[in-house]
C-alpha cells in the first residue's frame, strides 16, 4: 500500500475543486505511421459531493486521485468537484450514465434504496466493530464471488444492473446515538420515546425498535432542525460531528455502540471502464482496495473523541448504562437483523444471504455480532 499518500490527503482537503469544463471529459493519443502509440492522455471529471473537510474525502478520494496520477505518471488526471457543486447528492447515476461525470468517489448507495436496495447491510447493528474491520469487510464485499441468488453476486446485484463497474470506498466510522438538550442516557427509558434523525432504513428499523422515532431528512436540513428543537438527537458517526457543526449542538453521545456503518461506492460506467488501458484500471483497483487498510479514518474517529469532550459534549460508555439499557440495545440490534432480512426477502431480494454473508466478513476481519445473529442460517 503507498501509505505517503493517506496523510497528504489532509493537507489537500477543499483544494481540488476546479471550475466546471464545457468540454467533455477527454481520452487522447497520437500514433505513429508504423503502427506505435505514444502514451494516451485521459482527464477524467469527479464528483465527490461531499465536503471538502469530510473524513471520507481525507481517507480515500484526496489519496486514491493522488495515487493514480502519480502511478501513471501524469497520464491520468482528474477535474475534481467536492460539496454538490457538480452535481447533487442521490443524483450521480444519472450524471453518470448522461457524461456529465465520468466517475463519483464517492455515492451514497442508502439515499437511493430503490436503486441500491442491499447497499444498507453494512447499517446493520454490530456488537463490536471499528473504521479498519468494516473498512476490509466491505471491500471483500464489493469484491466477493458469492452468489446469493440467480448467479448474482453482491456488486452484480448492486451495481452491475446499472451498468457499473464498483470499487471500495471505506464505510463511515461505527454509528451511535447523539442528543441535544442536555438529554441524559442511563436506563432503557431515556433511550425510548425520542426523536432521531437516520440515514437509512437498517437504521429507522433499529431507532423502532428501541422505541424512539426515526425521522428521515436530507443531511443539508438535519443542522436546523436539531438546533430548533424539532429532532431530540441523530443517529451518526462522532466523526461527523465537528466537520457538520454538530458539536455545536449535540451535548450527550454514547461510545461503544456500533449501530452499523454508512456505506459509500466508487461508482464508474462499465464501458467506460472497458475503454481505460488495462495498466491504468490495474491502478485504479489496486489503490482502492489498498486503501481498505488505511488508518486515516480510525485516526480521525479516535481524534473526534476528543474533540468531541472539548466541545463540552458527555460521552457515556455503553458499558455504564443500566443493564436494562444495555439488554434494549442488544434486543434492537437483533431484531433489526430480522427485521431487515424479511423486508428484503419480501421483496424478492436475497436478504438472508446477504445478511449472512456481511456477518461472516465483519467477523473474519475481528468484528462482533451479537449471538442471535451468529445463528442465522
Amino acid at each position: 500500500m503507498k501509505k505517503k499518500h493517506l496523510f497528504t490527503g489532509l493537507l489537500a482537503l477543499g483544494i481540488l475543486g476546479g471550475c466546471v469544463s464545457e468540454e467533455e471529459p477527454s481520452t487522447s493519443g497520437s500514433g505513429t505511421e508504423g503502427g506505435g502509440n505514444e502514451q494516451e492522455s485521459i482527464n477524467l471529471r469527479l464528483n465527490a459531493g461531499l465536503s471538502g473537510e469530510d473524513a471520507n474525502t481525507a481517507a480515500f478520494t484526496t489519496p486514491w486521485m493522488e495515487t493514480v496520477e502519480e502511478e501513471t505518471s501524469g497520464q491520468v488526471t482528474f477535474d475534481a468537484f467536492f460539496n454538490q457543486e457538480l452535481v447533487p447528492l442521490g443524483e450521480e447515476i444519472r450524471a453518470l450514465q448522461d457524461g456529465t461525470i465520468d466517475l463519483a468517489a464517492p455515492v451514497l448507495p442508502t439515499y437511493n434504496p430503490d436503486q441500491f436496495p442491499l447497499s444498507d447491510v453494512p447499517m446493520l447493528p454490530l456488537k463490536s466493530s471499528d473504521s479498519i474491520i468494516a473498512a476490509k469487510a466491505y471491500a471483500d464485499l464489493i469484491r466477493s464471488d458469492v452468489e446469493l441468488a440467480d448467479g448474482k453476486t453482491f456488486a452484480d446485484f448492486e451495481f452491475g444492473e446499472h451498468g457499473m463497474k464498483a470499487l471500495p470506498v471505506q464505510p463511515v466510522s461505527q454509528y451511535t446515538i447523539g442528543a441535544v438538550g442536555g438529554h441524559e442516557f442511563s436506563d432503557a427509558a431515556s433511550l425510548q420515546n425520542l426523536s432521531l434523525r437516520t440515514g437509512g432504513r437498517a437504521h429507522e428499523i433499529f431507532v423502532q425498535e428501541l422505541g424512539s422515532g426515526s425521522v428521515s431528512m436530507p443531511w443539508s436540513e438535519e443542522f436546523e432542525a436539531l438546533s430548533r428543537g424539532a429532532l431530540d438527537g441523530n443517529v451518526r458517526s462522532v466523526v461527523d460531528y465537528k466537520p457538520y457543526g454538530f458539536d455545536e449542538l449535540i451535548t450527550t453521545s454514547i461510545t461503544g455502540l456500533a449501530i452499523g456503518h454508512f456505506p459509500l461506492v466508487w461508482l464508474m460506467p462499465e464501458d467506460k471502464w472497458n475503454e481505460l488501458p488495462e495498466d491504468v484500471q490495474t491502478i485504479m483497483e489496486d489503490e482502492a482496495y489498498a486503501l481498505a487498510e488505511s488508518t486515516v479514518k480510525q485516526e480521525l474517529f479516535d481524534q473526534a473523541l476528543i474533540d468531541a469532550e472539548e466541545a463540552g459534549i458527555e460521552l457515556v460508555a455503553v458499558a455504564d448504562l443500566e443493564q436494562g439499557a444495555q439488554d434494549l440495545l442488544e434486543e434492537a440490534s437483533t431484531n433489526t437483523w430480522q427485521a431487515w432480512i424479511d423486508a428484503k426477502e419480501s421483496e424478492g431480494l436475497p436478504g438472508l444471504e446477504t445478511a449472512k454473508l456481511w456477518r461472516d466478513l465483519v467477523i473474519e476481519h475481528g468484528g462482533e455480532v451479537h449471538d442471535p445473529i451468529l445463528e442465522l442460517e
